[in-house]
């Protein structure tokens, strides 16, 4: 029995051997493609400068804002620097074979590709060359393929580097608990000193983390990271690294974790929202993971499309509790600035308060309900573009369906009807009557797919939607209940289509990466595109412009320095408030509501409204007076204004229910004034 077992075990590493002899040649080829990206990933990881953010301050100039190690990495240091404890105990316990071996250990990969053969238990026995392989590619899937290919990229690393270089690289970006990389932010977060500093119990305490951090982290789970440190100061006993009376000392000493030194200060809202761009296109342009593209960024010089002055004055605004609503600690404020001319994204607020870590929820990336912030885009404008109404178009305003009972549906807020309306007063007032009359002669497939294709708004289409969820239907395009949401940045960009002339621009909050020699490593791509004509964008903006004259807006001062524009938003049952509004320099949108909308917001002082106007306001003055010579209105050259009446949208024929409105040309109001002749026929009759 035991002549056959041997055979067998003979037979299986023999077939292992073949396996791996023939699959060489089938993904070679493929494999060797990634050896050009694997290098830069190598040199890019022996970075050892801080990552820099750089910002234009009053005077136009690039200012450095913030120096972090993305990642949590506090410095680099060299192999020398580190010390032998650190080095050795990491090779008796990873690789201890590391400076023999050509980057595979031949034997220990045979054994655990027979054991995962048998028990199919995942894939183990990685040299140190092959995790750091895996480390700067981010590539950690468990297969045979990936296995292979880390095997044949190790070996090409060390035909590249030496031994020293490879630990070196390894040491310093090894993945530890938490938001920390590397020995040296190991050994300072944990135990408050330098690597060569470190006790064997210290040492070997961050040298078993690595095998599982979320384990084995010595602040949240003491005692399995002690039992952990133990094993690993066996390991380093048995390889000579330390002595017996040195690991029976270090095995009794009591596990003492400095936690104080893990803090640091978190990154802005904004530069979480320009690192979520850059990942986001680093990853694009290498075909890369999340976790290399975050090793990409260190030690690069990033320069951020942030105004320091706007910045600084929405940080100051919202991390002061005082100046938002007193009674009502939980309500969550988002606000997004952008500048009409070069779409930058010149100021970010995710949520109220101090930033005190990174990584945590911004509303002003996650979705809300757009609400009545919609119908400009689902509704009017594309009806504008298209001629089929203007400015002084008669609309009814009245329920669209009756349901059993006399109930209406839609519903307007307040729950008032006035019949037959202008397009400028319905606008005005937010009906939700005369917007789903719109989108019911405008067609739900054509709104559906404008805001799709032409905005690009993500919508749920019908044949997706769970449970015959779907936003190709009335509440969710004409009143902007959409089913998925929008986020307050994509809904804030899609608002800079009104001042520019027609056009959209994708947003941007960064202009470059650059490595730590200089080398460009990723800049976004922004692409224009026309979807409005520009008498359009100009008759939206003069429809917008009355909702902060005399509309639901009403109440902001900005419009009394300065033209202003926008439209507001409520979602249903209250539960997110926002308004986007515009100068002629900027476009900023806010939102207020709960997270996870576990309440209506109510009335709270100061509103939104006000908040959106305190900051624009001070923005204005201290940024729009340095632009001499610029306009403080907006642009209607090319449109024909006239008088019409307010009864009947007529051109005016002198009757006092008349006001000024703009066209696209004398043709386009479409017929005279009736009101006065019908009168005179009353009259008669």
């Amino acid at each position: 029995m035991k002549k056959i077992k041997k055979s067998v075990a003979l037979f299986v590493a023999f077939s292992m051997i073949i396996l791996l002899s023939v699959t060489t040649i089938g993904v070679y080829a493929g494999v060797a493609i990634d050896y050009k990206t694997d290098s830069a990933l190598f040199l890019l990881a022996k970075s050892s400068e801080s990552t820099e953010y750089y910002a234009q301050n009053e005077v136009g100039e690039q200012e450095l804002v913030h120096r972090v190690a993305i990642g949590g990495r506090k410095e680099w240091q060299s192999l020398s620097e580190m010390g032998e404890l650190i080095k050795n105990a990491f090779i008796s316990v990873e690789d201890r074979s590391f400076y023999s071996h050509h980057g595979v250990n031949v034997r220990r990969t045979l054994q655990a590709a027979i054991k995962n053969l048998f028990s199919g238990s995942g894939y183990g026995a990685s040299t140190i060359t092959q995790q750091v392989i895996k480390n700067i590619s981010g590539d950690n899937e468990r297969s045979f393929r990936r296995k292979l290919n880390e095997i044949f990229r190790a070996i090409h690393l060390e035909s590249e580097a030496s031994k020293d270089e490879i630990l070196e690289i390894y040491l310093n970006i090894v993945p530890m608990s938490g938001n920390i990389y590397g020995v040296c932010a190991a050994a300072d977060a944990y135990f408050g000193c330098e690597v060569k500093d470190l006790t064997p119990s210290q040492a070997a305490t961050i040298v078993g983390m690595t095998n599982s951090p979320a384990r084995y982290d010595p602040v949240k789970y003491r005692e399995a990271a002690r039992e952990k440190r133990n094993k690993v100061l066996y390991a380093m006993m048995d390889c000579g690294v330390i002595g017996q009376e040195e690991y029976e000392r270090a095995k009794a000493e009591e596990l003492v974790v400095n936690d104080k030194a893990r803090s640091s200060s978190a990154s802005s809202w904004y530069i979480e929202s320009a690192n979520k761009d850059i990942l986001e296109d680093i990853k694009r342009k290498y075909s890369i993971s999340t976790s290399a593209a975050r090793l990409m960024l260190k030690g690069t010089k990033i320069y951020l499309c942030e105004n320091i002055k706007i910045q600084g004055i929405l940080e100051k605004y919202f991390e002061d509790d005082s100046r938002l609503a007193k009674d009502k600690e939980n309500l969550q404020y988002s606000m997004v600035v952008i500048d009409n001319n070069s779409t930058n994204i010149v100021g970010v607020i995710g949520g109220r308060g101090d930033k005190s870590a990174d990584g945590i929820l911004s509303r002003a990336e996650t979705n809300i309900t757009p609400a009545s912030a919609l119908k400009p885009f689902s509704v009017y404008a594309p009806l504008v573009d298209e001629g089929r109404i203007n400015m002084a178009s008669m609309v009814e305003d009245a329920p669209l369906y009756y349901l059993d009972g006399g109930g209406g549906y839609p519903k307007n807020s307040p729950n008032t009807y006035d019949g037959f309306i202008t397009l400028c007063e319905a606008v005005r007032r937010s009906k939700n009557t005369v917007a789903l009359r719109l989108l019911d002669e405008y067609g739900l497939k054509n709104a559906f797919n404008h805001l799709k294709d032409d905005l690009g708004f993500s919508l749920v289409a019908p044949a997706s939607g769970k449970s015959g969820v779907s936003d190709m239907a009335l509440a969710p395009l004409g009143l902007g209940q959409l089913s998925e949401g929008v986020s307050l940045r994509k809904l804030t960009e899609a608002y800079t289509i009104f001042p520019s002339g027609g056009e959209i621009k994708n947003s941007k909050t960064y202009y470059g990466v650059f490595s730590f020699d200089g080398e460009l490593i990723v800049k976004p791509e922004q692409k224009s595109r026309r979807v409005y004509k520009e008498s359009t964008a100009k008759i939206m903006t003069a429809l917008l412009q009355e909702v902060v004259n005399s509309g639901t807006a009403s109440c902001i001062r900005l419009k009394e320095d300065i033209d202003t524009a926008g439209k507001t938003g409520t979602s249903g049952g209250d539960k997110d408030r926002l308004f986007v509004g515009f100068t002629p320099y900027f476009t900023a949108g806010i939102w207020c509501g709960y997270d996870g909308k576990t309440e209506a917001v109510g009335y709270n002082n100061p509103s939104h409204l006000a908040i959106w106007d305190s900051i624009m306001r001070e923005i204005h003055t201290s940024e729009v007076r340095t632009r001499l010579g610029e306009a403080r209105g907006f642009n209607y050259d090319g449109l024909y204004m006239e008088k019409f009446c307010t009864l009947c949208g007529g051109i005016c024929d002198g009757t006092e229910n008349c006001e000024y409105g703009f066209f696209t040309s004398a043709n386009a109001i479409g017929h005279s004034c009736m009101c006065k002749r019908a009168e005179e026929e009353y009259e008669e009759c």
